[in-house]
Formats: C-alpha cells, structure tokens, sequence
C-alpha cells in the first residue's frame, strides 16, 4: 500500500480551523448533532460540485452552470 503525503494547511487554514474549534466548545448535544448533519450536507454538495467539474472537464464540455 502506498504511503500518502500529510496535508498541510496555509496559515489562513490553520487560523480558521482553531476559530472553529474555540466555536464548538460549548455546543449541547442536539447542537452537534444539526452542526455535523449540516456539515455532512455541505461535503456532500462540494463533492457533487468536484465530481461535476472533473467530469466536464474532461469531456471537454462546459459546465452547465457556464450557461
């Protein structure tokens, strides 16, 4: 199996991620609970935005948001 190289934030990254962090600290349950669906929702939709722009790519048509 191959080795994958650690990702590295930017300092900007870094930064927002501990903002983030200090954000969650005092979340109840019920809180984290709606935070993570939501967060889930979002990944889902950026990944189907990748996938959409990968694929369009490498067609070679324009995306159809481009109209």
């Amino acid at each position: 199996m191959e080795k994958h190289q650690p990702i590295e934030f930017s300092l900007e990254q870094e930064f927002n991620l501990k903002v983030f962090e200090t954000q969650i600290q005092n979340l109840d349950l019920e809180q984290a609970k709606n935070l993570l669906c939501e967060l889930y929702r979002q990944m889902s939709i950026r990944e189907i935005h990748f996938r959409n722009f990968v694929k369009h790519s490498l067609i070679g048509d324009p995306p159809p948001w481009s109209e």
